[in-house]
């Protein structure tokens, strides 16, 4: 036999739910989120559902730090480059035939 619950039921315990996320929510501090590990990232969002605003919080802590990688990797590609582009130029002179 199941236990049900009524559908004014579920949506109470939604919302008390939803109540309580917010809760935790107000309680999150961005800048120190940047500061953990991979590790203690994983392990906090591993313990929320993935419907909570805590998990979102997570993963848009995951894009950020993936866009920071991207763009150090985007910077150090675009030294070369230019580097590149320099020492091309001044061999060209150095090697010009009379």
């Amino acid at each position: 036999m199941e236990n049900k619950q009524s559908p004014g039921a579920e949506k109470k315990d939604r919302a008390q739910q939803v109540m309580e996320w917010q809760k935790e929510v107000a309680k999150i501090d961005c800048r120190a989120m940047a500061k953990w590990t991979d590790p203690e990232l994983a392990a906090w969002q591993a313990n929320s559902p993935s419907e909570s605003p805590q998990y979102r919080v997570a993963e848009h802590e995951w894009q950020r730090r993936l866009l920071a990688d991207q763009i150090k990797a985007a910077r150090w590609n675009t030294l070369f480059g230019v580097l590149g582009a320099l020492g091309g130029v001044v061999l060209g002179r150095l090697l010009r035939c009379p």
